[in-house]
């Protein structure tokens, strides 16, 4: 019981501990539980890997890479695929490819444009310039209205834009015949003095049309100038459409309900309330699953889960490729599960391998470095044994571990960071037959 307990506290942790600390893992576990939760349609987006906090290198959109390359490859039309890209700033995104061939995908950041360009910014462009790449005729359209105020929060915002994603189209003006005819009917649009229609270029020459979203989307907008700004402008046969399934209206008298004072400021509490919700069911979904169905539902929802839904075979790497894809795939993990408290020396070493790789150095340079970094005690104690950990778990470090072992740097005990790791170091520390 004791030990059921104390799994549930790990996986809810990061949704206990509020904005600001939710990783990938967790969109994994908020998505399956969303899942299991629906019986009248299939929740079935696709959570990536984003660009890290301490790491700017080719690998951080490698996931968003693969999963456009298996659309592409599938060449299943029409499709409708959702996904959430996490990372240091995580964007929901929704992708329609019709019978024609036509290809149209909404990006929505809670940030929006509406602020000056800083490093989420930039990721934001570098994932819309990747999609832009694979589909450049596709009509790219991008949430221009900030709906974040500020710090933390941009999971929760992703959490709950993916999942209305799904519903968005039961609550847009009859006029509409969905998402996407919503959205091209706000190109080039004059009308929304507060939300103005605009353009912006990719280096490809391709065009990004930012625009107003639906009302059901901006229910969450923290800045009380939703409803002093956003709705007055909004058509009345928008404000006067329901936006959830209760037939709630979101309008400038309704709105305001959902504000307290806080710091002098209106903030809007919905979003906060989402969170609890999250959390909420997340739990109960963990108390009335096994662990193991847990993984398996979670896996619904990686890459390699929508690469099996989409019947694309796995692709064919050499070694070294191979090798460097399960390096990126430890340290994405470590950095998951480090979350609060990442160091100087972590951030120094993912840099420094990083560029190794880049330079396609060898496998046996990059072992090196790392013992040198694991050598040289720049980790804490609980940091360096989780990092070892997952660099074992991923293969990657191996064929070092009985240098580490001489070198008396880990007890079994501290080392042993879960089962599989254990049966590693078991296995080295048995006899080679002559």
């Amino acid at each position: 019981m004791e030990t059921r307990a104390n799994y549930i506290a790990e996986k809810i942790r990061h949704f206990e501990e509020g904005f600001g600390h939710l990783v990938y893992a967790d969109g994994l576990l908020a998505c399956a539980q969303i899942k299991a939760s629906k019986s009248d349609y299939d929740f079935n987006p696709t959570v990536l890997r984003g660009p890290l906090e301490f790491a700017n290198s080719p690998e951080d959109l490698a996931e968003f890479r693969a999963y456009l390359s298996i659309i592409k490859q599938s060449g299943k039309k029409p499709l409708r695929e959702r996904f959430i890209i996490t990372g240091q700033h995580w964007i929901t995104g929704d992708i329609q490819i019709d019978a024609d061939g036509k290809v149209q995908v909404l990006f929505l950041d809670s940030m929006g444009l509406e602020y000056p360009v800083t490093s989420m910014h930039i990721n934001t462009a570098d994932i819309i310039n990747e999609f832009s790449n694979v589909f450049p005729d596709a009509s790219i359209y991008f949430s221009k209205t900030r709906r974040q105020a500020s710090g933390p929060g941009c999971s929760v915002f992703a959490l709950d834009d993916v999942r209305h994603l799904f519903t968005v189209e039961k609550y847009l003006p009859s006029q509409y015949t969905g998402l996407f005819s919503y959205l091209a009917a706000q190109v080039g649009s004059s009308g929304n003095m507060a939300e103005p229609y605009r353009e912006r270029k990719l280096a490809n020459g391709g065009t990004v049309h930012c625009i107003p979203i639906p009302l059901s989307l901006m229910r969450t907008t923290l800045s009380s100038r939703l409803y002093t700004t956003y709705i007055p402008q909004r058509s009345a046969s928008e404000t006067s459409q329901a936006v959830s399934k209760r037939g709630e209206l979101l309008s400038a008298h309704s709105a305001p309900s959902y504000f307290q004072e806080e710091q002098g400021k209106r903030i809007n509490k919905r979003l906060q309330f989402a969170l609890q919700k999250f959390t909420q069911h997340t739990r109960r979904f963990l108390e009335i699953t096994s662990a193991t169905d847990v993984d398996r539902k979670i896996m619904d929802h990686t890459l390699e889960g929508f690469r099996q839904r989409m019947g694309v075979p796995v692709p064919t790497v050499d070694a070294k490729q191979c090798y460097y894809a399960k390096l990126i795939d430890a340290f994405r993990r470590y950095e998951d599960r480090t979350f609060k408290w990442r160091s100087e020396a972590s951030i120094r070493l993912v840099s420094d391998v990083q560029e190794m790789m880049a330079d396609n150095e060898t496998e046996e340079k990059i072992h090196q470095k790392i013992l040198e970094y694991i050598k040289n005690d720049r980790f804490r104690c609980g940091a360096k044994s989780k990092l070892v950990g997952f660099l074992f778990d991923a293969g990657v470090l191996a064929p070092t571990l009985i240098q580490i072992q001489k070198g008396g740097f880990f007890s079994q005990r501290k080392f042993s960071y879960n089962a599989s790791t254990a049966a590693m170091m078991e296995e080295e520390r048995k006899p080679k037959k002559k």
